[in-house]
């Protein structure tokens, strides 16, 4: 998978055409979603598991 791809399960988030797909298939996703999406992702060692 090229750096301008991630995938996460049977998802791909296609960073160069700004997608995501599911099972191949192109999710409709608004540009604020999709934004925190790559955000989060970028980030996803940073992130906190459990807060209990």
């Amino acid at each position: 998978m090229s750096a301008a791809k991630r995938g996460l399960d049977q998802f791909e988030l296609d960073l160069g055409r700004f997608e995501l797909r599911r099972d191949g298939r192109r999710l409709k996703l608004e540009r604020k979603p999709m934004e925190l999406l790559i955000f989060l992702l970028a980030r996803k060692e940073q992130l906190v598991a459990n807060f209990g």
